[in-house]
């Protein structure tokens, strides 16, 4: 699945769990019916503004996260895209919740965030490396 079809399979998963009809995105996006189902299947290209239009008529806003991989077989490769085409789509949704909730944190619980996310991923990347290694 390449990275257009994942975005559009998430906005129209978007869409479908607020119970909101394809014309309320429709407006939003300034565009037709026809257009947002065509762009729902990954039949056409999604613009930045749209894509921000779109996530506020549900009720969404849009950020975008940089992240460095932390193992080879997430880096980008330019022959093989998919392998780091980022999330699925239960990690997006628990991003997303924590990415929502950060604004409301007090200092002190975010700063114990950071803290246990930091000793999570470096358990994660232990983890995964011993398992690379007992593969090969």
């Amino acid at each position: 699945m390449s990275f257009g079809e994942q975005v559009a399979s998430r906005l129209r998963a978007m869409r479908r769990s607020q119970r909101a009809p394809q014309d309320v995105v429709a407006k939003a996006v300034g565009s037709s019916i026809s257009a947002v189902s065509r762009l729902e299947r990954g039949l056409r290209s999604l613009r930045v503004d749209q894509l921000v239009a779109w996530a506020g008529a549900l009720g969404y806003r849009i950020d975008v996260v940089f992240w460095k991989p932390t193992l080879l077989s997430e880096e980008w490769d330019r022959e093989d895209p998919t392998s780091a085409m980022g999330l699925d789509d239960a990690c997006a949704e628990v991003l997303s919740e924590v990415a929502s909730a950060l604004p409301h944190m007090p200092e002190v619980a975010r700063k114990a965030l950071v803290h246990e996310m930091r000793l999570w991923k470096e358990e994660a990347v232990r983890t995964r490396a011993s398992d690379d290694e007992a593969v090969a």
